[in-house]
């Protein structure tokens, strides 16, 4: 019989395993601190007042685009196609150095239609996703047959019950929540292994549309940006990705100063002031230092891990950690 199974996180991992869990008939509930599925797929939708001149803007804040490398992957991007979940992007992609714009490397990519958390609201459907809940405990209480974890949450709620946990937020969070429960240890002592490095994304919004070759970039010698890209089908909004070097600098900046900073590179690459400016900052973003598996699982504690840093830091990463955690623990070899 499957474990009655909490997941942490309804980003592209933890609702990877909830789908597939449930294929094999399990039972899951996902809880999530934000206030939809997606995780750092998910979208900013704007409202910008242009001289009373109202229009809606999407901004893909996080992930940019899905590539696969794997087939598991790649057969996930087929069925998300089919069902008008993604599309092939078929922007232009320059590389920037010494303000020299060159053609990137061809590279067949895929963005959400229309925005990025596309196929995790699709993995969401029919499965028990409860959002605006922060953990801030676990509690570790004695049953008949077995010990089970009750989880406490930030609007006073408790909810319990569960034969395992399945933890797809950071690590260093992870950790934080486990480190008092001494038969988390053995989790806790894998998760120390991987480290992970801040991003800060600005997002903007333009009168008109820039005069510029290229509707994404990879900038590379640029004393802030790292990355600028417009959303798919509109050229007047445009996140850029900072470098993780500036990102760690600043930090713990406030918001605001950091977005004019941000409109300022992407002035330097585009040459347009924006109408709207907005930041925000991603704590944990690129992992430099994976763990090199799949997943962390000990049956023993009823405790389990799985997140894109388990193998790098692409949405394909968090598909393929997700997709071999629940395979694991329905006790099927991986496909």
């Amino acid at each position: 019989m499957l474990p009655n199974t909490a997941v942490i996180g309804a980003g592209l991992a933890g609702l990877t395993f909830a789908n597939r869990f449930v294929a094999h008939g399990g039972s899951v509930s996902v809880f999530d601190k934000g206030r939809g599925p997606g995780g750092r797929t998910s979208q900013r939708r704007v409202d910008v007042d242009h001289d009373g001149d109202v229009s809606l803007r999407r901004f893909h804040h996080g992930a940019q685009y899905f590539t696969a490398s794997s087939n598991a992957f790649a057969q996930a991007l087929e069925i998300w196609q089919e069902r008008g979940l993604v599309a092939p992007y078929i922007g232009k992609v320059a590389r920037i150095r010494n303000g020299e714009v060159v053609d990137a490397p061809e590279r067949r990519r895929y963005v959400g239609t229309p925005g990025m958390n596309e196929p995790a609201k699709y993995l969401a459907t029919n499965i028990d996703v409860r959002t605006r809940r922060k953990l801030i405990k676990l509690e570790r209480r004695a049953g008949e047959k077995s010990d089970r974890w009750y989880l406490h949450f930030e609007n006073g709620r408790c909810v319990g019950g569960f034969d395992l946990v399945v933890f797809t937020s950071p690590p260093v969070q992870t950790v934080e929540l486990l480190e008092d429960h001494p038969i988390a240890a053995p989790v806790v002592e894998k998760l120390g292994e991987v480290h992970l490095r801040p991003q800060w994304a600005g997002m903007f919004a333009y009168a008109g549309e820039p005069d510029v070759p290229f509707d994404a970039a990879m900038v590379e010698t640029h004393p802030i940006a790292g990355w600028l890209m417009a959303t798919p089908g509109r050229r007047d909004a445009w996140t850029l990705l900072a470098s993780h070097e500036w990102s760690e600098a600043n930090l713990e900046r406030d918001k605001a100063d950091v977005a004019n900073d941000l409109a300022a590179a992407a002035k330097d690459l585009l040459g347009l002031n924006p109408i709207y400016k907005a930041a925000h900052r991603w704590r944990y973003s690129r992992c430099d230092k994976p763990l090199g598996e799949p997943f962390v699982f000990d049956e023993a504690a009823g405790l389990a891990a799985c997140g894109d840093w388990c193998l790098g830091d692409k949405a394909e990463h968090a598909h393929l950690s997700g997709r071999a955690l629940a395979d694991h623990v329905d006790g099927q070899p991986a496909l």
